[in-house]
């Protein structure tokens, strides 16, 4: 029964104050840009700080592969010479990988525009315009909130 209900629910349509909905899809932006202010300035902390520790340890491996590779060329015989590669490896490429936080201002400005140059008093909305518009639910927001809360309890 509560599957019947949902789908009923999903199919059915509502009927809006156009006002209202450009301040609620307004308000949702105002927050979403704050988010992600937040999570940008803890993603430029962390960044740094792990760029920092990835120079310093590159720096660590560094000395060690030129010592133990200048020891290795001073004592090369004929023979090792023989066998030496054309290249040396002083240190393997290093990565730093973070997911950066994405901006979604653009989908608030869409929608509020289509609200603002509609003409009528009311709008229709379905239910995943309603859901997205009114309820701040987006495909995308599931994702947005892990990377705010993760970067945004960075400092």
């Amino acid at each position: 029964m509560a599957t019947i209900a949902r789908q009923d629910q999903q199919s059915r349509k509502v009927e809006v104050d156009r006002v209202k909905l450009i301040e609620k899809l307004t308000e949702n932006k105002q927050k979403h840009v704050a988010e992600y202010d937040a999570a940008i300035k803890g993603y430029k902390s962390e960044l740094l700080e792990r760029l920092n520790k990835s120079y310093n340890e590159a720096k660590k491996t560094l000395k060690k592969n030129f010592t133990k590779i200048k020891n290795q060329v001073s004592n090369l015989s004929e023979e090792d010479i023989e066998n030496q590669s054309d290249s040396v490896c002083f240190i393997d490429e290093i990565y730093i990988h973070m997911q950066k936080p994405r901006s979604y201002e653009k989908e608030y400005d869409v929608a509020i525009d289509m609200m603002t140059w509609d003409v009528r008093d009311t709008v229709e909305l379905t239910y995943a315009e309603f859901t997205c518009f009114i309820n701040d639910d987006w495909s995308w927001k599931s994702d947005f909130k892990k990377l705010h809360k993760m970067y945004s309890s960075v400092d």
